[in-house]
């Protein structure tokens, strides 16, 4: 079976709306944190809710759920600012793009999720919610925090998505 993404998701990454998260591990000659100052400076997260150009990282290890669950974000009207693939691209990506909602794996084969998350909402609160295949083990965690387990539907992310942005 080969898989072909939506034309939503080929324009984007024609455009360079997606970025390879490989390519941007953290501004040249720093730290991957070294950019939250200056994100918190700015204001922290970026979008503009009430136009519904809500800005969304992503971060999750596998590539083709990356961007299955880009493609089902920019369905839904989320603009993907990026995808992550391990903890320190998650904080560099944050620290750039400054993101309105987090949609973080929380076992990353590189880092962890949960505290990729722990250091972005230290700079100031970033509405998230934590995918996992334990979610009972995340919620235990991180009390309080949202999770969708794996796999999960448009609806069950819908839902997870409104429960996380009611907490923010």
């Amino acid at each position: 079976m080969t898989f072909q993404s939506s034309p939503p998701v080929r324009s984007a990454l024609a455009a360079g709306a997606y970025r390879d998260p490989r390519a941007v591990v953290s501004p040249p000659g720093l730290p991957p944190t070294a950019g939250i100052g200056r994100w918190v400076d700015e204001g922290g997260a970026g979008g503009d809710v009430e136009s519904g150009s809500m800005r969304v990282l992503v971060v999750e290890d596998d590539a083709l759920i990356g961007e299955l669950l880009s493609e089902m974000l920019v369905g839904l009207g989320y603009d993907v600012c990026a995808v992550a693939a391990t903890e320190s691209q998650a904080v560099a990506e944050a620290a750039l793009t400054r993101p309105d909602l987090l949609i973080v794996d929380a076992n990353l084969g590189d880092g962890s999720g949960i505290d990729a998350v722990k250091t972005i909402s230290a700079a100031g609160p970033v509405a998230h919610v934590f995918t996992s295949g334990d979610a009972g083990k995340v919620r235990h965690l991180m009390p309080g925090s949202v999770v969708v387990q794996k796999p999960f539907d448009e609806a069950g992310l819908t839902d997870a998505i409104a429960r996380a942005l009611a907490l923010d």
